[in-house]
């Protein structure tokens, strides 16, 4: 049976008052105390080997169920239920674990358990818990023995296989994340049971979560020293030693509001994957009983100083080998988890081809964008999909980035951002100045931004121009654009031309990127949205378009007509470089490069060049200083640049 772990880009949550006030279930009590203390034991006596996420894919097997009434009707919904193990996976792929179902949903249409007690966990679990696997319950409401409303409950490791949701919290976003890690080890980030963690991190491993990449945290509360509407702690309580607290008011462990709670650390990263590797090893399924089904991520771009290392997250299902086609003609592998360079930038199709044990097949393939685009560089998007390829793009939860009919200045296509929402029930939201918009605008499943790696070695006067046009609702202050360069803003937020009304049409904008003459750099372009875009042009949407994107400069006279990379044979990554250079041809590159400084000095013995193949050579540069040095090849001469 093919999993029912679909990846969109659009997710459901619902944010209820009632589900921001309910607290987690999940307690260290006199029934598991001394157990989690032997756990902690084995996790601090553990062998600091090489993590293992990024190298092989963990999958975990779970079994929902669903409580209903006796009549069979009430019950969260399948599509609901799909969109938070989406969810899930987006916040578990970074610890290299992949959750799948491996069984139809399991409907329990029983009114005893329809509004469920945290009492009736063992005899819930006795009818209906399957072995080996991790069993989700999605009840109608959630109460603790004492009869107060919770949002779910999970056991640690040595208890049950057993993680319960209410319907209201399994939809918030980030409920679901939380419970797992508790079922896969991790305390709330305020726990107290092991002690009082100071804010300096002395006693960080022994106390409070015992991770050191967690801040100690006072345990925050809407309303007393957490304001919900800002994602911002302002309590003024200090620790034992008189600090004051800092805590990490997005941690997916934390009593942050639901829609706050985004990320993980490392560590506890490391922790949840310790814990399925040593704690939970009987989480297993037979993978010839499921379908095998490929899939794989890329991980996300960090800078374009290396942006031909690619790294690839494989995520199938059933896999038992793999096969990896990345496009280029030459590089493959059967690794589980690759790294590839490329010898040259590009568009690439990647596509894995995973096998399971009886030989059934199953093929994914990505389009990736790889390494610089040179100057001058020029996007209208007239060619539809394909123009967007050469975009890094991080959709955020909600949002997407598409290419539309509608986003278009001139001609038939334009870059459309827009957040999106299957619900008309929205989080409430901070009202922004349009200058503070993406500082006051702290809910991320809102944002999407798009990047591009821009090679402006050899340009001066280097500038940036589009057209926007924007749509958003009658009372919306959340449509917002900013232009990044290397992750720092570079003007002041763009709101919508007139206050309370679209666009009427496209406007151009222009900006001086001058201060990155000369260099490799990121652009970003990030949009910030609300509601569901409305492609007919209502006011029930919004969205953020963009058309005619120009990135251009002159020629350094310094340099004129000895490098220019659009037109040369000859390409260098990375470029800037901190201690090696690639070199490639498209032509087979005859006897030996030559470098020397700007007043043509050779530099001879400062490097140490491997011929790599006919038309590539690798040098070790890490001898040289920082600087500006030449590259001669024939006729042709690149600059290149050590940071």
């Amino acid at each position: 049976m093919k999993s029912l772990l679909i990846f969109s880009v659009s997710i459901l949550f619902t944010f209820s008052l009632n589900a921001q006030i309910k607290n987690c279930g999940t307690e260290i009590d006199n029934s598991n105390i001394d157990r989690l203390k032997e756990y902690n034991q084995r996790w601090q006596d553990r062998s600091l080997s090489e993590k293992a996420y990024g190298t092989t894919t963990f999958n975990v097997p779970i079994q929902l169920h669903i409580l209903r009434n006796d009549a069979g009707t009430g019950g969260i919904s399948e599509a609901d239920c799909l969109r938070a193990f989406e969810r899930l996976n987006k916040f578990y792929i970074n610890a290299s674990i992949h959750f799948y179902q491996v069984d139809a949903i399991n409907y329990i249409d029983e009114t005893l358990f329809y509004d469920y007690n945290k009492t009736q966990m063992n005899s819930l679990d006795a009818a209906h818990g399957v072995t080996n696997v991790m069993n989700i319950y999605v009840a109608n409401t959630v109460s603790n023995s004492s009869g107060s409303a919770i949002c779910g409950h999970a056991q640690f490791p040595g208890g049950l296989d057993f993680v319960m949701q209410a319907t209201s919290c399994m939809k918030n976003g980030s409920t679901l994340a939380h419970e797992v890690g508790h079922y896969l080890g991790l305390y709330h980030t305020h726990s107290t049971v092991f002690g009082d963690e100071a804010v300096d991190g002395s006693d960080c491993s022994t106390e409070g979560d015992l991770l050191c990449d967690t801040p100690a945290d006072p345990r925050l509360s809407g309303g007393s020293n957490f304001n919900s509407s800002g994602c911002n702690y302002y309590g003024t309580v200090t620790d034992e030693n008189g600090q004051l607290y800092d805590p990490m008011v997005t941690n997916v462990m934390s009593y942050a509001s639901k829609e706050c709670r985004v990320d993980f650390t490392e560590e506890q990263y490391d922790r949840i994957l310790w814990t399925l590797e040593n704690e939970r090893t009987y989480l297993d399924w037979p993978t010839v009983l499921i379908d095998v089904d490929a899939y794989f991520y890329v991980m996300p771009l960090v800078d374009c100083y290396n942006v031909t290392a690619i790294d690839f997250y494989n995520a199938s299902e059933a896999g038992d080998t793999y096969s990896w086609d990345f496009g280029d003609g030459t590089g493959t592998s059967t690794a589980e988890s690759p790294s590839y360079i490329y010898a040259l930038p590009g568009i690439y199709d990647v596509t894995l081809v995973t096998t399971d044990l009886l030989g059934f097949t199953s093929a994914y393939t990505k389009t990736i964008s790889v390494g610089t685009v040179d100057l001058p560089y020029t996007n209208d998007f007239e060619n539809g999909t394909t123009d967007i390829d050469i975009f890094n793009i991080a959709n955020r939860w909600k949002n997407q980035v598409t290419v539309s009919t509608v986003a278009a200045g001139a001609g038939a296509y334009g870059m459309l951002m827009d957040g999106t929402e299957l619900s008309s029930t929205s989080p409430s939201f901070k009202t922004p100045t349009t200058a503070t918009a993406f500082d006051d605008l702290w809910n991320p499943y809102y944002k999407s931004k798009v990047s591009l790696c821009v090679n402006a070695t050899g340009y001066l006067g280097v500038s940036l121009d589009f057209d926007k046009r924007q749509i958003r609702t009658s009372n919306d202050n959340y449509t917002n654009l900013r232009v990044l360069v290397n992750g720092v803003q570079i003007n002041n937020v763009i709101s919508v031309e007139n206050s309370f009304t679209d666009d009427p049409g496209f406007t151009n904008y222009s900006f001086d990127l001058s201060a990155y003459d000369g260099t490799v750099f990121t652009l970003t372009i990030e949009g910030s949205h609300k509601y569901n875009a409305n492609f007919g042009g209502s006011l029930s949407g919004s969205a953020t378009m963009i058309d005619n994107i120009n990135i251009g400069g002159t020629v350094d006279p310094t340099v004129v007509g000895i490098y220019e990379q659009a037109i040369s044979s000859v390409r260098t990554y990375p470029n800037p470089f901190t201690n090696q250079l690639r070199i490639t041809s498209t032509n087979v590159i005859e006897g030996i490069p030559v470098f020397t400084d700007l007043s043509g000095q050779k530099l001879g013995s400062q490097i140490e060049m491997i011929r790599v193949s006919a038309t590539t050579y690798l040098c070790e540069m890490s001898n040289l200083a920082s600087g500006i040095y030449l590259v001669k090849m024939g006729e042709d001469v690149v600059r290149v640049v050590k940071k």
